[in-house]
């Protein structure tokens, strides 16, 4: 019994020997796999890291983009096409006319709340943007032409 016995523990100590070798291989593995890990993060190494960010903001942008294109329509609704003043009809000329003038309005009257913090000089600049801007010129336009015909009108009956 004694040499069964005997034969049992060395059995076993050489299973432990054998299990603690793997585990320090395995740890040793694990290290190696640990250090290779501090160097490359998320595809990024510590040898030369502004290049690897660099290719890595990259690929984050350009994965975006994609994205973004993706969710683009392949054309642009007609609703949203600037049409030439030359094809516009009377209707559309009078609701955008209309349109830009309550944008003027509501432009005005945010400047001048502001106009405290403002000085005159670019109080008169941001006046002249805001009649400017955009497809606004034409607009304005009109509303010059039917304002000089009601003072024309207003002029000739006051004689």
């Amino acid at each position: 019994m004694n040499a069964s016995n005997a034969s049992n523990v060395s059995n076993v100590s050489n299973d432990v020997r054998d299990s603690s070798e793997a585990d320090n291989a395995g740890e040793a593995r694990d290290s190696s796999d640990s250090n290779k890990a501090d160097k490359k993060i998320d595809g990024i190494t510590k040898e030369n890291p502004s290049t690897d960010i660099e290719k890595y903001i990259e690929k984050q942008i350009e994965m975006k983009l994609n994205s973004l294109l993706e969710t683009l329509p392949e054309t642009i609704p007609k609703d949203l096409k600037i049409k030439p003043i030359y094809n516009l009809t009377i209707k559309e000329l009078y609701k955008n006319t209309l349109q830009t003038l309550i944008d003027i309005i509501n432009d005005i009257v945010d400047v001048y709340s502001k106009r405290n913090y403002i000085n005159n000089n670019n109080y008169i600049y941001i006046l002249l943007n805001i009649f400017t801007k955009d497809n606004r010129k034409i607009y304005v336009g009109i509303m010059i032409v039917v304002l000089s015909f009601i003072f024309y009108f207003i002029d000739g009956v006051s004689m």
